[in-house]
């Protein structure tokens, strides 16, 4: 496997003599893979040329994967910021200063649960007013598979891991969380009423989608 260096590319290039057409694959990870069998380098830098404009395209769609310093930094509400330096992180911060390495991820998820509990609440009761339907009791519980679900009698149970995200997605999963007990499925008539509260629930649907913690 050679490097190969085409605009803002570094391509992993593989040779197969048994090939017989070239192909280029994008990783999870980013990593662009070309195979081909062998041909010149006027060939494969010919190539990369026609195939740029497709090559970015799937980049794009690539979900980023936020890797940071948990001791550093903290996403919070959308943005990654410094938990030296910002009053809200100060519990956090002085858990951190422990330094036992193999809890500062119970530390984080510690600090979102806490601050979810009165976020969430508090928007939970702001909107349930507003659309006018009862929720019996509000949960938290990280979650690997789901933003939130609401059950028949009223119980509405959010992933602590929503303190991640955008102000305007956490907004989204309220909503949609409480749309249920006017609408027990995904019909269109729940999509409807949906619409009423978050016009633009769509684009905040799909970065919801997009985001990958």
């Amino acid at each position: 496997m050679t490097k190969v260096y085409h605009d803002d590319f570094i391509v992993s290039h593989i040779v197969k003599k048994s090939l017989k057409n070239s192909h280029i694959q994008i990783e999870k990870n980013g990593d662009i893979i070309l195979k081909t069998p062998p041909v010149s380098s006027l060939y494969i830098q010919d190539l990369l040329t026609r195939k740029s404009s497709w090559i970015k395209k799937s980049l794009a769609k690539q979900k980023p994967l936020l890797n940071y310093l948990l001791e550093e930094k903290i996403l919070f509400l959308g943005e990654l910021q410094s938990i030296s330096q910002n009053e809200i992180f100060q519990k956090l911060s002085i858990m951190i200063e422990k330094k036992n390495n193999n809890f500062y991820q119970k530390y984080h998820d510690s600090f979102y649960k806490e601050q979810a509990q009165e976020y969430l609440y508090t928007l939970l009761c702001s909107y349930s007013q507003k659309m006018n339907v009862t929720f019996k009791e509000m949960k938290l519980r990280k979650m690997k598979r789901r933003w939130g679900s609401c059950s028949s009698n009223g119980i509405i149970t959010f992933n602590t891991n929503l303190m991640k995200l955008k102000p305007i997605m956490i907004e989204y999963v309220v909503i949609h969380e409480l749309t249920h007990l006017k609408q027990m499925n995904h019909s269109k008539m729940f999509y409807n009423e949906l619409k009423l509260w978050m016009p633009e629930y769509k684009e905040v649907e799909k970065s919801i989608k997009d985001f990958s913690y």
